[in-house]
Protein backbone atom coordinates (compact mmCIF):
# COMPACT_ATOMS: atom_id res chain seq x y z
CA UNK A 1 0.00 0.00 0.00
CA UNK A 2 2.78 2.63 0.54
CA UNK A 3 4.57 1.64 -2.51
CA UNK A 4 1.02 2.60 -4.35
CA UNK A 5 0.52 5.95 -2.70
CA UNK A 6 3.88 7.35 -3.27
CA UNK A 7 4.55 5.71 -6.82
CA UNK A 8 0.35 6.01 -7.81
CA UNK A 9 -1.82 3.30 -9.53
CA UNK A 10 -0.34 2.22 -12.18
CA UNK A 11 3.28 0.78 -12.91
CA UNK A 12 4.35 1.58 -16.92
CA UNK A 13 7.44 0.83 -18.70
CA UNK A 14 9.94 4.49 -19.54
CA UNK A 15 9.62 3.01 -23.68
CA UNK A 16 5.89 3.76 -23.53
CA UNK A 17 5.08 6.43 -25.86
CA UNK A 18 3.66 9.61 -24.27
CA UNK A 19 1.25 9.95 -26.81
CA UNK A 20 -0.11 6.27 -25.69
CA UNK A 21 -0.49 7.13 -22.12
CA UNK A 22 -2.40 10.44 -22.56
CA UNK A 23 -4.78 8.70 -25.06
CA UNK A 24 -6.00 6.38 -22.70
CA UNK A 25 -5.40 8.57 -19.01
CA UNK A 26 -5.66 11.81 -20.85
CA UNK A 27 -7.59 12.27 -24.36
CA UNK A 28 -8.01 15.90 -23.94
CA UNK A 29 -3.98 16.25 -24.10
CA UNK A 30 -2.66 16.82 -26.99
CA UNK A 31 1.59 15.99 -26.45
CA UNK A 32 3.27 18.39 -29.02
CA UNK A 33 5.76 15.12 -29.66
CA UNK A 34 3.17 12.05 -29.39
CA UNK A 35 5.45 9.47 -30.18
CA UNK A 36 8.52 10.71 -27.24
CA UNK A 37 8.93 7.71 -24.34
CA UNK A 38 8.34 8.46 -21.04
CA UNK A 39 11.46 8.13 -20.35
CA UNK A 40 12.70 11.21 -22.93
CA UNK A 41 9.86 13.41 -21.62
CA UNK A 42 10.95 13.16 -18.07
CA UNK A 43 14.08 13.58 -18.82
CA UNK A 44 13.79 16.53 -20.93
CA UNK A 45 12.00 18.33 -17.65
CA UNK A 46 15.06 16.58 -15.20
CA UNK A 47 18.03 16.19 -17.10
CA UNK A 48 19.39 13.92 -14.26
CA UNK A 49 16.26 11.93 -12.59
CA UNK A 50 16.78 9.56 -9.89
CA UNK A 51 14.20 7.24 -8.00
CA UNK A 52 11.85 9.30 -6.58
CA UNK A 53 12.00 12.24 -8.91
CA UNK A 54 8.16 13.14 -10.10
CA UNK A 55 6.93 14.99 -12.46
CA UNK A 56 3.66 16.34 -14.34
CA UNK A 57 3.21 15.54 -17.50
CA UNK A 58 0.00 16.20 -19.15
CA UNK A 59 -1.61 16.07 -15.83
CA UNK A 60 -0.43 12.95 -14.71
CA UNK A 61 1.89 13.00 -12.48
CA UNK A 62 4.91 10.23 -13.32
CA UNK A 63 7.47 9.07 -10.54
CA UNK A 64 10.73 7.23 -11.46
CA UNK A 65 10.38 3.78 -9.84
CA UNK A 66 13.66 2.06 -11.70
CA UNK A 67 16.36 3.04 -13.79
CA UNK A 68 18.94 1.11 -15.69
CA UNK A 69 22.19 3.28 -15.49
CA UNK A 70 21.01 6.75 -16.74
CA UNK A 71 18.03 5.20 -18.16
CA UNK A 72 13.95 5.60 -16.75
CA UNK A 73 13.04 2.11 -17.00
CA UNK A 74 9.81 2.56 -15.24
CA UNK A 75 7.71 4.66 -13.92
CA UNK A 76 4.26 5.19 -11.20
CA UNK A 77 1.39 6.90 -13.09
CA UNK A 78 -0.70 8.72 -10.35
CA UNK A 79 -4.05 9.72 -12.12
CA UNK A 80 -5.38 13.15 -11.32
CA UNK A 81 -8.09 13.23 -8.47
CA UNK A 82 -11.47 15.21 -8.57
CA UNK A 83 -12.22 17.77 -5.29
CA UNK A 84 -13.74 15.27 -3.68
CA UNK A 85 -11.58 12.23 -3.81
CA UNK A 86 -9.87 11.64 -0.69
CA UNK A 87 -5.86 10.65 -1.09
Amino acid sequence: AVDRRFYGEFLLDGSVAIGDVTSVYAPAARPAQPTMTIDEAIREQLPRPVEGDAVVLHGLQMTVREMDGPQITRVGLRLPRGPQTPL
